[in-house]
């Protein structure tokens, strides 16, 4: 286990951040907490930077978080073109992912009765704004990423745009349910993207959120290797307790917090661990293309993690709460 060392980041900032660096020193972004612990010493390995990042984690309220970290405006070098998660699923995998999207999709079309207005906050290519709307949704998306959107797949085709939630041109009160599947733990003011969540939701509208959760089994074991840190692009670190605190603290109600048992983020870590540090570009390819066969052998483990609240994924199905955050 890593050696957890207490550290002021008033401090630190003084002692290690230099001009120039990109990087800037943040707060907690639930409590607004200078005083943290270094819970992991990791890097960047999605695309083989091989940077090192810390994950920290507030003294007062729990909440884990990247810092320091790259500024807002250098963030677009983590998300090139041929970003993973942007590219063209390959055609045999395509049936079982078109599965996945299909049993996404279902619940949250039952939630709204089968009918209403849908935004996938954070579309990518559109995958799950294609399924809501096979099964009657009004479902469109919008994404940061330019790539993302012009590759957008049959059935999300202009329906899904280009821009950030918290800049784009939207009615108040347009949406019966707002989407943030693995967006939340991308975004360097959370809070401010739940604000305009909340601001953009009917009343009664609902919020659905999936994140990696931080205080896994999975996360604790594979350590430094697990797939849920991919820093720098995950700027937060949530635990079930730091999310549902985060989300009433933005004026939702959660009605349920579940866990998934697809082992996505431990498949990338057990990836990250075969791979190890300064592996080259073809051996992490290879590993990569083994990833479905890894996820099918995980599967026992990430069962019994999600029946005991200790997956490493988590989902909360929020309610628009009467009174609005801040009031």
């Amino acid at each position: 286990m890593l050696h957890e060392v207490v550290v002021s980041e008033e401090g630190a900032r003084a002692e290690r951040a230099t001009p120039g660096d990109g990087l800037e020193w943040v707060r907690c972004g639930l409590c607004g907490g200078e005083e943290s612990r270094l819970v992991v010493a990791t890097r960047e390995r999605h695309l083989g930077t091989g940077e090192g990042f810390r994950v920290v984690q507030c003294l007062s309220c729990g909440l884990m978080y990247v810092n320091p970290r790259p500024v807002p405006s250098a963030m677009s070098t983590y998300y090139p073109k041929d970003y993973s998660v942007f590219e063209d699923r390959s055609l045999w995998t395509r049936p079982f992912a078109r599965f996945l999207d299909r049993r996404r999709a279902g619940p949250l079309s039952r939630l709204l009765g089968g009918q209403g207005r849908a935004l996938d906050v954070g579309c990518g290519r559109g995958e799950l704004v294609a399924a809501l709307r096979r099964a009657g949704i009004e479902a469109e998306g919008i994404d940061p990423s330019w790539w993302a959107v012009q590759g957008a797949v049959p059935g999300a085709v202009g329906h899904v745009r280009h821009g950030a939630l918290e800049t784009a041109p939207m009615d108040r009160e347009a949406f019966d349910l707002l989407i943030f599947s693995h967006v939340l733990e991308h975004c360097h003011d959370p809070d401010k993207a739940l604000s305009c969540a909340h601001r953009m939701l009917r009343p009664g509208g609902y919020l659905y959120v999936e994140v990696p959760n931080a205080a896994s089994w999975e996360a604790q074991l594979l350590a430094q290797y697990w797939g849920g840190w991919d820093v720098p692009r995950h700027c937060y670190h949530f635990s079930p307790d730091t999310l549902v605190r985060l989300l009433r603290q933005r004026g939702f109600t959660v009605l349920r917090v579940s866990f998934s048992i697809v082992p996505t983020m431990c498949a990338w870590g057990v990836i990250n661990l075969m791979a190890g540090v300064g592996s080259s570009a073809r051996v992490r390819h290879i590993l990569h293309r083994l990833r479905p066969f890894l996820k099918l052998a995980l599967l026992p483990v990430s069962t019994v993690g999600a029946i005991m609240h200790k997956g490493g994924m988590m989902s909360a199905i929020c309610k628009k709460g009467d009174v609005h955050p801040g009031a």
